[in-house]
């Protein structure tokens, strides 16, 4: 029973479960826009969503499995410390792709499409692109920009409104700091997995300043969401305020001294509590005034 237990939570480690989670609240996110939602379809979504998600991490930690063991930050993962196998985790991987695709199937071809596509852009053209170009993020954020189109197309929808449109451009720009931040982070490490960093052609004072332009960047663009409905409640859009006064002031502290590891995980915290908030400013409003 011990044993089993262990392998489950080693399965979780290899589905990146929390991650693949909050990639399929951001899809439930899109789908709250449409304001016709109903719970059978909301699970069926979520669900999806997970499975392609868990899909994408195990396959990439299956492609990666060599590098993995060149980095400290991934050498305890599941396939590295020898918890699965890769020939497990590959089979693990295409039984969520086939799972996943059937629930999205069951949505309509639009969502089961799109799934597979982030499969694509993720494991096929980001992945390989890390250890050839520096700009691999930028596929790599459509990887987070994809989600929310799934629920918006969830309830039948064929055309995109600005509202979708602009949370799905929230959270490709939300996608580059974050990229950023690790790879400064584990710089040592990326550089021992021959991996391309920015670090590498770019100091890091001006690094501060592009991460503190792109957060800010980011930070405007949610006031958009009154004028395209995304946010409709006074009391929401005063949150929304706070939240990233909140945000633009975490990053002007980072901006104004070095990126030391404290600084870092600050900065790195913040901005997932940040998007976190973000999901439950916009479902909230969604659900309160549907």
């Amino acid at each position: 029973m011990k044993y089993n237990f262990k392998l489950f939570i080693s399965y979780l480690h290899l589905s990146k479960a929390t991650l693949s989670l909050a990639v399929a609240t951001s899809s439930y996110v899109g789908y709250s826009l449409t304001k016709n939602t109903n719970i059978v379809d909301s699970i069926i979504l979520i669900l999806g969503v997970f499975l392609l998600s868990g899909a994408a991490s195990a396959l990439n930690q299956f492609q990666e499995r060599n590098t993995d063991l060149l980095m400290q930050r991934t050498a305890n993962r599941p396939i590295p410390s020898k918890n699965i196998s890769p020939k497990n985790a590959l089979i693990f991987s295409i039984s969520l792709i086939i799972i996943g695709t059937f629930c999205l199937s069951a949505l309509n071809y639009y969502c089961a499409l799109l799934g597979l596509l982030n499969i694509v852009f993720y494991n096929f053209i980001y992945t390989p692109l890390k250890y050839k170009s520096q700009f691999a993020l930028i596929p790599g954020g459509f990887v987070g920009a994809i989600p929310p189109l799934i629920g918006w197309f969830t309830s039948g929808n064929n055309d995109l409104s600005p509202a979708i449109i602009f949370v799905s451009a929230f959270m490709f720009l939300w996608q580059i700091p974050h990229f950023w931040i690790l790879l400064i982070k584990y710089q040592t490490d990326y550089k021992n997995a021959k991996i391309k960093n920015v670090t590498e052609s770019i100091s890091l004072n001006k690094i501060n300043f592009i991460l503190f332009i792109w957060i800010l960047s980011t930070s405007i663009l949610t006031f958009s969401f009154p004028l395209f409905g995304i946010i409709t409640s006074s009391f929401n859009l005063v949150s929304l305020i706070v939240l990233n006064v909140f945000l633009v002031a975490i990053f002007s502290k980072v901006l104004f001294k070095n990126l030391i590891s404290n600084q870092l995980k600050l900065a790195n915290l913040s901005l997932h509590l940040y998007l976190v908030l973000i999901f439950v400013i916009i479902i909230v409003d969604k659900i309160t005034y549907m």
